[in-house]
């Protein structure tokens, strides 16, 4: 009997720390997470559009074309300035070495209505856009069910786990668009148009890329080899310029900070509906509105 009244005593004290986590914790933990995207909105280029009723923070970078210098760390093998208007590089002069050149350095502007579109920003942007329309959606439904008395209930709980699963990947995906660099290869460095656009021309065996690998903007110049080492495989050395940008280290530490607030919410919320003790009293009744 006394252990019933224990077990029972435990479910209450487990139900009433359930209902504070989501009313303490859960609408806190969402309106960090949304002003901690907006700050990063503000900072990239945005494209994506959020649903009607939802309010947008616009984007400072797409308007200010900001200018940056890549050079190579230990040596002067790439140096260029690039300069950037949102996501894409719309003006660039580089200086690499190649031997064929006269002084061993070749030098090339490209053509200004070329650009580069670098579409990692336009991703990790687009990601924490969706980020941002998920906490927007989710604080709605949580003020609705509590206008309607239903917040605290275990509908209520798994419409907080679902946003928290959401905003996981999203932010997980924003960050990865920056840490993981998105290279052309070099089949399409050679049909690349903004490679045929240089004054004077690139070299046939000299192709450019550029890209972002965490808080940096990376130019790789890749010079091709005359001998193949197999079949199908091109042989090539890589030179590589970089500068660091503070905005993007800006926006990677902002989504470390959103993403580590989103995985508390998501544990906590696990550890009850992992806890055997609250199986029958988080299978209650009321039906969880899908975010997609």
């Amino acid at each position: 009997m006394n252990d019933l009244m224990d077990l029972g005593e435990e479910v209450d004290h487990l139900k009433d720390e359930y209902v504070w986590l989501q009313r303490d914790q859960g609408e806190s933990a969402l309106k960090q997470i949304e002003s901690l995207m907006r700050e990063c909105c503000r900072k990239l280029p945005i494209s994506s559009k959020l649903r009607p009723g939802l309010s947008f923070p616009s984007s400072a970078v797409a308007q200010q074309p900001e200018k940056f210098v890549l050079a190579s760390r230990n040596s002067d093998s790439v140096r260029c300035t690039v300069t950037m208007l949102g996501e894409n590089v719309v003006n660039t002069d580089v200086a690499i070495r190649y031997p064929k050149a006269p002084g061993g350095t070749f030098r090339s502007v490209a053509q200004p209505d070329i650009q580069w579109k670098l579409q990692q920003l336009q991703d990790a942007a687009n990601f924490c856009a969706r980020a941002i329309e998920t906490t927007l959606l989710t604080l709605q439904r949580v003020r609705a069910l509590r206008t309607a008395g239903q917040d605290g209930t275990p509908a209520a709980g798994r419409q907080l786990a679902r946003a928290a699963n959401h905003l996981v990947s999203q932010l997980q995906a924003a960050r990865a668009a920056l840490m993981m660099p998105k290279k052309r290869s070099l089949l399409e460095l050679q049909e690349f148009r903004p490679n045929k656009c240089f004054n004077p021309s690139l070299p046939s065996d000299l192709l450019l890329s550029y890209y972002v690998s965490s808080s940096k903007i990376v130019c790789a110049a890749y010079h091709l080899q005359a001998t193949q080492p197999a079949p199908g495989r091109q042989a090539f050395s890589v030179y590589q310029g970089e500068c660091h940008v503070p905005y993007l280290a800006d926006v990677l530490q902002t989504l470390n900070s959103a993403l580590q607030i989103a995985e508390q919410l998501k544990t906590k919320l696990a550890v009850f509906h992992d806890c055997k003790e609250m199986k029958t009293f988080l299978a209650g009744s009321g039906k969880t509105i899908a975010i997609k």
